[in-house]
């Protein structure tokens, strides 16, 4: 069985620190996913193998990292900075409407959560996956 690409549903970009980041949404059904990309040098392409087929069933959302993809470019390193990856998954799924994800990718993000004000714990946050929970305790 062939899988075919599938178009997103809603796209836009989000803007924070002067930044914009460029994120899809695919499908619709719980759980919802995030795909968060591996790091700053891969746009979320990355994901078009996985995305038409898990957007059958569930909500997926992808976004590209600062600096690649359709994101915009920064001068300032803080804006690839691991706890701004984390800030703009949050913005993102709020611009993309969705309330609670498990991730796919990359979870060494959600490691960084301790860091915000409004996540001390990683399985507070409006995504989680088992390991996640797990390691942060």
């Amino acid at each position: 069985m062939t899988v075919q690409a599938r178009e997103p549903g809603v796209s836009g970009h989000v803007r924070r620190g002067g930044v914009d980041v460029w994120w899809e949404r695919f499908g619709d059904g719980e759980p919802a996913i995030l795909f968060i990309g591996a790091n700053t040098i891969v746009h979320s392409h990355m994901w078009k193998g996985q995305v038409p087929w898990l957007s059958r069933r569930h909500t997926v959302v992808t976004f590209d990292p600062v600096g690649n993809g359709r994101s915009s470019r920064s001068l300032d390193p803080v804006a690839y900075a691991e706890s701004d990856r984390l800030e703009f998954a949050l913005t993102v799924l709020d611009a993309a409407d969705v309330a609670r994800a498990v991730t796919g990718g990359e979870l060494v993000v959600i490691e960084g959560a301790g860091h915000l004000p409004h996540a001390r714990d990683p399985a507070s946050l409006p995504w989680s996956t088992p390991s996640s929970a797990a390691s942060a305790r």
